[in-house]
């Protein structure tokens, strides 16, 4: 879908903003989850994918990819997969959280981190696709930390 998309009117033309999904997530807890999402991008800047709440710049974010790896920021660290994201093709990219911060790109090796506690009040989870991020798709959300294995298993 375009950033913006033409609007018809009567006597001048409009263009609307684009569409910022998003999705209630009142049976999750901030202290536990993951994330999955294939992802293609074709800059390696830094973009939040999934931020967990309205503030998609300076709010904790469960799938973020930053200077070309996949990975994940819980307000207080950012942890970032051992392997790089390739440009234009489809990334499989996964970030879970409980008694660590973990993240895995592609089957590659986890990348952990310590953390914070919390990933904010994981009330709402936007979705923040921008021209940065040609497409994001078959996104998957759940209330449990996953294994390394698992993450692995997921992302191949």
């Amino acid at each position: 879908m375009p950033a913006t998309s033409y609007i018809p009117t009567t006597t001048i033309a409009v263009t609307r903003p684009a569409d910022v999904p998003s999705y209630s997530t009142s049976a999750m807890s901030g202290a536990l989850g993951w994330t999955y999402a294939e992802v293609v991008i074709n800059t390696s800047t830094n973009q939040r994918v999934i931020s967990t709440g309205a503030d998609s710049v300076n709010g904790e974010s469960p799938l973020y990819l930053g200077s070309g790896k996949g990975g994940i920021y819980d307000g207080t660290t950012v942890v970032s997969t051992s392997n790089s994201l390739t440009l234009n093709v489809v990334n499989k990219v996964s970030s879970t959280w409980g008694s660590s911060l973990e993240a895995c790109a592609n089957g590659g090796t986890v990348a952990t981190g310590v953390f914070d506690g919390s990933m904010g009040a994981c009330t709402n989870l936007v979705f923040n696709g921008n021209a940065k991020t040609q497409i994001v798709r078959n996104v998957y959300i759940g209330t449990r930390q996953l294994s390394a294995s698992e993450q692995q298993a997921i992302t191949r």
